[in-house]
C-alpha cells in the first residue's frame, strides 16, 4: 500500500462518510501509525493494536509443561466445545465475542485452514484451551508462524494455562514448519499481556490503530504541507479475526 498524506486520508474519509449510513471505522497501520493524528483527521480512537516477535525455536528454558499434551482440532466433533471456550474468553473482545457456529465454519473453511494447527488441550471435562497457529504461506511471510488466537476456559485462571498454552504454539510452528520468527497480535491496553509476551521473548515491532469517523465531522482541512504520512487507512471489514488473545495473566488460562 502506497503511503498517503494527511489531506489524501481526509479525502478518502470523506468519500466514505458520502457513500455509507454509518460510520466507517478506519484501520490505520504503517511506522508513522503510531505518531497520526487522528483527532486531526475526524476519527475517534477505538482500537490500538501492537505486533510482536520473537525468534524460533525457543530456548530450553521455555520447555513445554510435561503435563500439557494438545492434540488437532476434529471439525464437528470439538466445535461446540471451541466455541465454549472461546466466547466465554472473549466475553469482552470486539472481535472475538460472541461467534457462532457459522462464523466457525467461516473461518475453517478458509483454503489456509489446518486442523492439526488448531491445537486443543482437554480437560476432565471437556476443552479447557486452544492455541489457533498459522503459518504464512506467502511469499512476504514465508518464514512467520502466527500466535493466531489463544484462549482458555476461565475456570482455569491462576493455574498458568495460558503461558503453557502459548509455548505450546510456538513449539509446534517451530516442530511443524521450522519458521524462525513467531509473530502475535495483541491490544496495546493488555499491558499484562505485553508483560507476559515480553517476558517469553516478545517484541514490539508495529502496531495498528482503529479510528472511528463521525458523519457529523465533515469538515475540510486546509492544506498545511504537512509530512506526517502513514500507510494507507482502510476501511474495517464486517468481521476482522481476533489475532491478539486475551489477557492471558488475568485469564491464567
Amino acid at each position: 500500500m502506497p503511503n498517503l498524506s494527511h489531506e489524501q486520508i481526509d479525502r478518502a474519509l470523506g468519500i466514505a462518510r458520502e457513500g455509507t449510513a454509518d460510520d466507517p471505522m478506519w484501520w490505520v497501520d504503517g511506522e508513522r501509525a503510531g505518531s497520526l493524528d487522528l483527532a486531526g483527521l475526524g476519527l475517534a480512537e477505538r482500537r490500538r493494536l501492537f505486533q510482536m516477535v520473537r525468534p524460533l525455536p525457543l530456548p530450553d528454558s521455555l520447555a513445554v509443561d510435561a503435563t500439557l499434551t494438545s492434540r488437532a482440532h476434529r471439525p464437528g466433533d470439538d466445535d461446540a466445545e471451541w466455541l465454549r471456550v472461546n466466547n466465554a474468553a472473549f466475553a469482552w473482545h470486539p472481535d472475538q465475542a460472541g461467534w457462532t457456529h457459522e462464523r466457525f465454519r467461516r473461518e475453517t473453511d478458509e483454503q489456509w485452514f489446518d486442523p492439526n494447527d488448531l491445537r486443543i488441550v482437554d480437560g476432565a471435562a471437556g476443552v479447557v484451551g486452544f492455541c489457533w497457529t498459522k503459518p504464512h504461506p506467502d511469499a512476504a511471510n514465508a518464514s512467520v508462524g502466527e500466535i493466531y488466537v489463544v484462549a482458555a476456559d476461565p475456570a482455569h485462571h491462576g493455574t498458568g494455562l495460558g503461558r503453557r498454552l502459548v509455548i505450546d504454539g510456538l513449539r509446534w510452528l517451530w516442530d511443524r514448519y521450522r519458521t524462525p520468527q513467531a509473530m502475535l497480535w495483541v491490544e496495546a491496553s493488555n499491558t499484562r499481556a505485553l508483560r507476559l509476551y515480553e517476558r517469553l521473548g516478545f517484541e514490539v515491532v508495529a502496531e495498528r490503530r482503529a479510528g472511528l469517523g463521525s458523519r457529523a465531522s465533515t469538515r475540510t482541512r486546509t492544506g498545511t504541507g504537512t509530512s506526517d504520512d502513514t500507510r494507507a487507512a482502510t476501511p474495517a471489514p464486517a468481521t476482522t479475526p481476533a489475532t491478539d488473545e486475551r489477557d492471558p495473566e488475568r485469564n491464567e488460562r
